[in-house]
């Protein structure tokens, strides 16, 4: 595949010149909006100027959604940036620390929903299956709910996820 071709064709859809293929939805981001977003990120660390191999490496594993699902959801939505987040991370040995030295509470409640009725307050959020951590064979539902009242609402099976990949971040950062 030629790719001046595709460059031109990605201007020219910016440009609102060339619609959109037709199963493309609005909800779902494109490759040009992620790589936008790291555009973006990138020029944001240059103009930080980071140097620090722990910070960047922080930084990539939340952007990564693989690494850990729903984390960056959490981080945007009650502290800002991805970027303000790294030195709480870079200070907490666990989750839970993590959420109180960034000035968060964490409520746990099975019976947490994903909606505005559930909390009035609610910003975002989110639902996805995991495996359970003792049976592979086995899922469970994340619920999480984060609050305009610096409260991030989630269920045990949440509460789990985010610890685990948490402590997984921080083995990460041990080899920096």
């Amino acid at each position: 595949m030629n790719i001046d071709w595709v460059k031109k064709l990605m201007r020219k859809r910016q440009a609102g010149k060339v619609p959109p293929p037709a199963n493309e939805t609005s909800t779902t981001p494109t490759n040009e909006a992620v790589l936008a977003e790291m555009h973006e990120m990138r020029g944001e660390l240059a103009r930080l100027k980071v140097n620090d191999p722990k910070f960047i490496a922080a930084v990539n594993y939340i952007m990564d959604k693989d690494q850990v699902e729903g984390l960056k959801t959490i981080i945007e939505r009650s502290i800002g940036a991805v970027d303000h987040a790294v030195p709480y991370v870079l200070n907490s040995d666990t989750f839970n620390e993590f959420l109180a030295n960034a000035g968060l509470e964490v409520v746990i409640d099975e019976a947490v929903q994903h909606n505005s009725q559930y909390c009035p307050l609610m910003l975002d959020g989110g639902s996805f299956g995991i495996s359970v951590h003792n049976n592979p064979l086995h899922y469970d539902l994340v619920v999480f709910v984060v609050a305009s009242n610096h409260v991030i609402y989630m269920n045990k099976a949440a509460h789990w996820h985010f610890d685990s990949s948490y402590g997984k971040l921080k083995q990460e950062l041990l080899s920096y």
